[in-house]
């Protein structure tokens, strides 16, 4: 499984591949905002696992830290379901455009 950040414009990346144990230490540092906002889409992820929500509220934490708006765009079916079954859809809805 490999990942890798594309830059789609200022403030906007497309995390590209899988995410899991083998590629979350590449993915574990914030791409670079733009005016204090970010957002990460999702659509050309191909494979996850539970690793992808710890991530994403790894980032989150980066983000609140670095006074950063963070948002997450394009997310696959399988990302929405493992934020069913960990009950975060509700708590990261402002997040999940």
């Amino acid at each position: 499984m490999r990942a890798e950040w594309r830059q789609a414009g200022p403030g906007h990346w497309q995390l590209i591949g899988g995410v899991g144990l083998e590629t979350v230490t590449g993915l574990l540092a914030l791409p670079e905002a733009d005016g204090g906002r970010l957002r990460i889409d999702w659509s050309r992820v191909d494979a996850l696992d539970s690793t992808a929500v710890a991530l994403m509220i790894e980032w989150l934490r980066q983000a609140r830290r670095a006074g950063i708006e963070l948002r997450f765009s394009g997310r696959p079916p399988a990302l929405d379901n493992l934020l069913e079954v960990f009950d975060l859809r509700a708590p990261l809805a402002d997040l999940l455009a």
